[in-house]
């Protein structure tokens, strides 16, 4: 966390001594698991995951390099996760499991007019973004009857649960990735489509879902942005 909070303020120094924007910035996202490194299990379970709906909400700056070029840093409270189903031959259960994440992403874009009065602009880069909550919640039904299933994700390095247990998920809590955006701008109000996927991997030891997951989703968002001027100091 310490770090995420670092390089923004290293970037808002940057800002300070450069023509920029600043502004605010939210919307409305599709996130899900992704899978990977799908290993072989000695237990009969298969799992699946699909879209989970969640936000993405902070501030944004936009640093001027050239008339073309900007950098667009920002500070995120992102909302990310997915729908876990599990179907076996004892238990069939599906939960929501949602994290919240202080994200920082940094992106180079480059910008063009597409009319007198519309801006339209494409860019990418990385992101960086450390877990601060999580929480499960669904359904589980097994031999024994049904079930609710309730839990705070819990943050870690490493899992020493047996391979069999899944409940409470374990999830790392630091996570990094790579970004695309596309938008357009209309008298500083910006529209944007926006592709994430994270680089790292979820589960610590890829347990117990035999292989990992990444986070991948799209945002919809929109941001308004001001210009900030240098005010310089009279004697």
């Amino acid at each position: 966390m310490r770090v995420l909070l670092l390089l923004f303020l290293c970037f808002w120094c940057i800002c300070i001594h450069a023509q920029f924007r600043l502004g605010i910035q939210a919307g409305y996202s599709r996130f899900k698991w992704a899978s990977i490194n799908a290993t072989p299990s000695a237990f009969p379970d298969s799992y699946t995951t699909s879209e989970l709906s969640g936000f993405q909400t902070g501030l944004v700056a936009e640093v001027k390099l050239s008339d073309k070029l900007f950098l667009r840093p920002a500070l995120f409270v992102s909302g990310k996760g997915t729908t876990l189903n599990r179907q076996s031959s004892f238990d069939t259960s599906s939960r929501r499991i949602w994290i919240g994440y202080i994200e920082v992403p940094v992106t180079l874009v480059y910008q063009g007019r597409l009319s007198s009065k519309i801006i339209g602009f494409a860019g990418g880069g990385f992101y960086a973004a450390h877990a601060f909550r999580g929480l499960e919640k669904g359904e589980s039904k097994s031999l024994s009857g049904e079930s609710l299933i309730y839990n705070k994700v819990e943050f870690g390095t490493h899992n020493d649960g047996p391979a069999f247990q899944i409940l409470p998920t374990i999830v790392k809590p630091f996570d990094y990735g790579f970004t695309v955006l596309a938008g357009m701008e209309l008298k500083s109000v910006q529209l944007l489509l926006i592709y994430s996927q994270g680089l790292k991997t979820l589960l610590p030891n890829g347990k117990p879902y035999n292989g990992n997951y990444i986070n991948s989703g799209l945002i919809v968002s929109a941001a308004y942005l001001i210009n900030m001027k240098r005010r310089r100091m009279k004697l």
